[in-house]
């Protein structure tokens, strides 16, 4: 009987067993891998004979045949190599303490070293669905593996050690069993450059260091609080970038859960060095091709609408994007994730993320400006305007205009609000601590509500629109304005909806049960859907 060894496969973030099987036959020396293997796959097999050679260990002489089964699923990834290699020595009898129960993920160099592997999270959880309890990985990969609960890490260094282990029983080398780990954890900017490169700062900003803005400060609040898109329209050098830089950083730390499949992607982009523990802000710039913001390529790799996931998407200069790009926003925003397809593979990531875009009025950027007048004709600025949908901004929670402030305020010695950024946390935390009762994720959860136990929901702009319906009960007079502005505004079913989550998350702000015609009133100030 050929040797078996089960791994795992990826379409997207979604694991397929693969079952690995050694055959060698009398015949002339040869070998072939069947099973639609891509290059990097197929090359395993030199990296394998190397490998071996290095440990003091014969490659077969006859027929060799190694198949991974399921035949007609596409293969990839350099993660087979130690896979392969085991095989290989399995169907020779040389590794009799092989279980069922180990998970191997390793790339082989040829001087019999394991080294790191592309998606190494994503492998070693769909490992951990197949009953898998121990994994062998590069010491590299340990360190990102440490935080799995449940799951038992090997790191080796070479393929030699790997070896001698399954054939003695011993195993040396555990970093641990996925226990929390007891040193601080690293910042986002310290595990990834990449996430705010585009703003050109490492380091957050906050309201402590804009003078002014109330109105746009107060939008952010509850862009944060309740996971709302939002759009920023206004002359250039208002302080709309300031005010997106703002957002993360009022956003609470990610959940375990939210952890895992964070990094999961980030890991099967092959970005992630580090663990993630907040929210990632990701700022393509608008020149940036639609495989590169929605995902795609030859491999179907997740775009940045996917590695904002759980985090903030900001878009400078929105209409400046191409017109295809941002129409193709509209799925993602509305469903949570992306759908890839080419050549026959589809694949989906998550991609539930707070938008937050910045706009200039106009080409110029000075129309309505009260201190510079624009030099764009009216033909001119309604073709700018139109490169914004209606169906992309009814999408839009908050449409702010962010005006320019006189520079008079920011003089030396002008008072500020002192601790304003530490204030909107807590506010933030507040409304977010609700939400997760609202919705299930903690414990408890508030009286009587119809809508606990929606898991797949974390904060209010998640909420389908039955939920958000139920978790909005609004007073006779709040109700009436609501109609009111239907009809006046002409509010789509989907508009209608995204202000009744906009209103709960202000009452939530203010640690409220009940929506108010305040709330009301504040959430449809909100409701521009023009530039």
């Amino acid at each position: 009987m050929p040797s078996k060894v089960t791994t795992i496969t990826l379409e997207g973030l979604a694991p397929r067993p693969v079952i690995v099987e050694a055959k060698i036959q009398r015949g002339l020396p040869a070998t072939h891998l069947v099973g639609l293997p891509d290059a990097a796959v197929r090359e395993s097999i030199e990296r394998v004979r190397a490998a071996l050679a290095s440990c003091g260990q014969a490659f077969p002489r006859g027929r060799l045949t190694v198949s991974l089964a399921p035949a007609e699923l596409k293969k990839a990834g350099a993660h087979f190599d130690l896979v392969i290699g085991l095989a290989i020595l399995a169907e020779q009898g040389q590794l009799p303490h092989l279980s069922r129960q180990d998970g191997f993920l390793g790339q082989l160099g040829l001087d019999g070293s394991v080294r790191s592997v592309k998606g190494v999270l994503p492998l070693a959880l769909g490992l951990m669905r197949r009953d898998v309890r121990r994994v062998f990985v590069s010491v590299e990969d340990a360190q990102l593996l440490r935080n799995i609960p449940g799951l038992e890490i090997v790191q080796v260094a070479t393929f030699d050690q790997v070896v001698q282990m399954l054939q003695t029983g011993r195993v040396a080398g555990a970093a641990g069993s996925g226990r929390p780990s007891t040193r601080p954890a690293p910042s986002l900017e310290q595990s990834h450059p990449e996430a705010t490169q585009a703003l050109g700062s490492t380091q957050d900003t906050t309201f402590d260091e804009i003078v002014g803005l109330e109105h746009a400060k107060r939008a952010v609040t509850i862009a944060a609080a309740g996971g709302h898109n939002m759009l920023l329209v206004g002359p250039p050098g208002t302080g709309k970038t300031m005010l997106a830089r703002c957002l993360r950083s009022l956003l609470p730390a990610l959940s375990s859960s939210q952890q895992q499949e964070v990094n999961a992607i980030w890991s099967s982009a092959g970005l992630l060095t580090r663990w993630i523990t907040h929210p990632v802000l990701r700022t393509p710039h608008h020149v940036s091709s639609a495989a590169s913001i929605l995902g795609g390529g030859a491999a179907l790799q997740p775009g940045d609408v996917s590695l904002a996931h759980q985090g903030v998407l900001f878009l400078d200069e929105l209409p400046e994007f191409h017109r295809d790009v941002i129409e193709q926003l509209r799925q993602p925003i509305e469903e949570g994730q992306v759908r890839l397809a080419r050549a026959g593979s589809r694949v989906e990531f998550p991609a539930r993320f707070i938008l937050i875009a910045a706009a200039n009025p106009c080409p110029c950027g000075y129309a309505g400006d009260e201190l510079r007048a624009c030099s764009c004709t009216p033909s001119v600025i309604e073709r700018y305007q139109r490169k914004l949908s209606g169906p992309l901004l009814d999408r839009i929670d908050l449409v702010v205009r962010v005006p320019r402030s006189s520079l008079s305020h920011a003089s030396i010695g002008m008072p500020r609000v002192p601790k304003e950024h530490a204030a909107a946390t807590q506010h933030v935390a507040r409304a977010r601590r609700r939400q997760a009762r609202r919705f299930g994720n903690e414990p408890g959860g508030l009286e009587g509500s119809p809508h606990k136990g929606d898991r797949g929901v974390n904060c209010n702009a998640d909420a389908p629109g039955a939920t958000a319906r139920a978790m909005v009960k609004l007073d006779p007079q709040a109700r009436g304005l609501l109609e009111h502005a239907e009809r006046k505004l002409g509010l789509s079913p989907r508009g209608f909806i995204r202000i009744l989550r906009v209103a709960r998350t202000i009452a939530d702000i203010a640690d409220r049960e009940g929506v108010t015609l305040d709330d009301v009133t504040e959430a449809l100030q909100f409701r521009h859907v023009t530039l």
